[in-house]
């Protein structure tokens, strides 16, 4: 009964899988049938020569040189592009907890007609990627935009801003957030209406007010949804593609580069399979280091 999930799983996941890291230890060309064994040649340029540079550099000139030597873009062009998810990701890790937190706490009444305020929340998340970013490409418009008319005409800035230039990073996580927003504000409405009604009346008892309660119990109490949306965010601010591409394609210059569209350019701009295979398993083993360290250290057992 499982032989045709195991095939169509095998056909679709497991052996691109396979031939993808086959073919990181190779020099292979999009159009070529022809591939040259090069062993751990596209990892040492990739990874391990500039680290070991890195580390001398730390030792004679101090760790500011070698973090500034490893994220030059005309050096290393794909830790630079790393050092753009990892700034995408300080940004839209506690906005997206905050946003669908936020959200949920908003939510989490018994309001007349609140199922389809809900429902509007989460519209968002079933919109396209590609459509909304092409909706913020308005929204950032420098000249014709909604967010240059909202801030100017109210006062907030005299001159518009090209914010796809100008914080290309910031323009993306404030998209990304306001997409996200609603799942997580699911994750959380669901678990704030499994939250024990009991310690909350007991709290009340003892004369614990809103914050109160919301610091001592509803926080703790939310920490599993908490580490649970992290974790995700984490793992997707390391995979973002579609709206840098469709936003900036990684520009202006090497600003928004992520590493996505950096490996995407080189499979398909530039037809180096060999090196973008190897970038992509090198991007896997990132994300899963970075997965059991917040496991590892986020993770706390709740006690009721």
């Amino acid at each position: 009964m499982l032989l045709p999930d195991i095939l169509i799983f095998s056909a679709f996941v497991f052996l691109p899988v396979v031939y993808a890291f086959w073919l990181s230890f190779h020099e292979a060309y999009f159009f070529s049938s022809q591939f040259q064994w090069v062993g751990l040649a596209h990892y040492n340029d990739i990874l391990f020569h500039p680290l070991a540079e890195a580390a001398g550099i730390v030792v004679e000139e101090g760790p500011v040189a070698a973090y500034e030597f490893l994220t030059d873009p005309l050096r290393h062009p794909f830790l630079a592009s790393l050092k753009n998810n990892v700034y995408f990701g300080l940004l839209s890790i506690p906005g997206s907890v905050i946003a669908g937190l936020g959200l949920a706490l908003l939510v989490n009444t018994q309001l007349k007609g609140i199922k389809y305020i809900r429902t509007v929340y989460f519209l968002p998340v079933v919109t396209s990627m590609i459509v909304v970013a092409l909706v913020f490409n308005f929204i950032y418009n420098p000249t014709y935009g909604l967010l240059n008319w909202l801030l100017t005409t109210t006062g907030i800035l005299n001159d518009g801003v090209i914010w796809l230039a100008d914080y290309p990073i910031l323009a993306i996580v404030a998209m990304t957030i306001w997409k996200g927003a609603g799942y997580n504000m699911l994750l959380y409405l669901a678990a704030l209406q499994g939250l024990p009604t009991e310690v909350y009346k007991a709290a009340r008892i003892d004369g614990a007010g809103r914050i109160a309660r919301f610091k001592n119990i509803t926080w703790p109490l939310l920490k599993p949804t908490t580490l649970f949306i992290v974790v995700m965010t984490t793992i997707g601010s390391f995979k973002v593609f579609t709206q840098v591409y469709v936003m900036t394609e990684g520009g202006p210059g090497f600003k928004s580069t992520v590493a996505v569209y950096y490996i995407y350019e080189k499979a398909f701009g530039e037809y180096l399979m060999g090196e973008a295979s190897a970038m992509s398993f090198v991007l896997f083993g990132i994300i899963f280091v970075v997965t059991v360290i917040n496991m590892r250290y986020l993770n706390t057992d709740v006690e009721y």
